[in-house]
């Protein structure tokens, strides 16, 4: 009798305990239901050099609530910004996010048997700004403001698209952003860069000084200059860049590498700082200190009323997305608001 009693206690006990994960289970499905996907997108863009291809993609929230577009650091990739992005998304806000020109996922869709186009005529950061226009076109976030956040490399793409296209950006926000170029903080390319620029100011000379009364010394500039640069940055940048992504040949990721640190090699966002507007900055208190004391005076000479956050978060590394996600969404989300 009391064997019949414990079965019937038991079976209680499972047939409940099979209700409250049977109620879990229900609870997460309709929670995975209602969390916004990301949709991939091929895009067509027409650069200098013709037709290229471009991956994005983007989850909508809230309509109404504000679109984050997010401009990669420059080996950085895009499944790192998962973490923030679903903090963002939680919170309603629709997240874009794509891959420039020379990275792994735009790279992937070009033909795989032959090299880029753009090795045979370089990139700009005018190019990148009719990959993001492209972008904000498909998804139809051309139409209202956006907030940008540059990442690291992406802080130079993110500043040169702002500057040109003020009436799109509601809020620039740079996180732990490239100032001038990073080898400028090694020695060996301290070095390297202070004798190209010195080839250049020889190549150059003459047109700046007499260029207005013979047009003939004008007609070629930098000629040297970029000879020098592409073969020994190229040298430089291969012998540092060890993980290969999947799916790309070795030379050809390490060349568009080459390439896109090319595009930014003279951007200085201390000389850009004054012409910019609704300027946030959010910074890692682990950064290299050369860097962070270079990222701090950049934000200083941003004009006052344009200074609108400076953030540190604490315990942080350079690449803040990965290493603080929710601290990082809670300082974007503050911002947007």
């Amino acid at each position: 009798m009391h064997g019949c009693h414990r079965s019937q206690r038991n079976l209680l006990l499972i047939t409940f305990f099979m209700f409250i994960l049977g109620s879990f289970s229900k609870l997460d499905l309709a929670r995975a239901a209602e969390m916004p996907t990301f949709e991939a997108h091929d895009l067509v863009v027409q650069m200098p050099y013709g037709a290229d291809h471009v991956y994005a993609e983007i989850a909508r929230g809230t309509p109404g609530k504000g679109t984050f577009v997010f401009v990669n650091g420059l080996v950085y990739d895009l499944k790192r910004w998962d973490p923030l992005s679903q903090e963002l998304l939680n919170l309603g806000y629709t997240v874009i996010r794509f891959a420039l020109i020379g990275q792994p996922e735009s790279l992937r869709l070009g033909p795989q048997d032959q090299d880029p186009k753009f090795f045979s005529t370089g990139l700009a950061l005018s190019d990148f700004d009719l990959e993001l226009n492209r972008v904000l076109q498909e998804f139809g976030a051309d139409k209202t403001k956006i907030q940008l956040v540059g990442l690291s490399y992406g802080a130079s793409v993110a500043v040169d698209f702002a500057l040109h296209n003020a009436d799109q950006v509601a809020n620039l926000i740079l996180i732990a952003p490239l100032v001038v170029p990073l080898e400028t903080y090694q020695p060996v390319g301290r070095s390297l860069r202070f004798w190209l620029d010195s080839v250049r100011s020889w190549e150059d000379g003459p047109c700046d000084l007499y260029g207005a009364i013979n047009p003939l010394l004008c007609l070629q500039r930098d000629y040297w200059y970029n000879s020098f640069y592409d073969y020994f940055y190229q040298n430089y940048l291969s012998e540092r860049i060890a993980k290969i992504p999947d799916g790309i040949s070795e030379s050809v990721f390490k060349r568009a590498v080459f390439y896109m640190v090319r595009a930014a090699r003279n951007f200085d966002l201390k000389l850009l700082a004054p012409s910019l507007n609704n300027v946030h900055f959010i910074l890692a208190e682990n950064e290299e200190t050369p860097l962070l004391a270079d990222q701090r005076e950049a934000y200083s000479l941003v004009p006052q009323a344009e200074q609108k956050s400076l953030t540190v978060i604490k315990g942080a590394s350079h690449a803040i997305p990965d290493s603080n996600p929710s601290e990082c969404a809670q300082a974007l989300s503050d911002i947007a608001q």
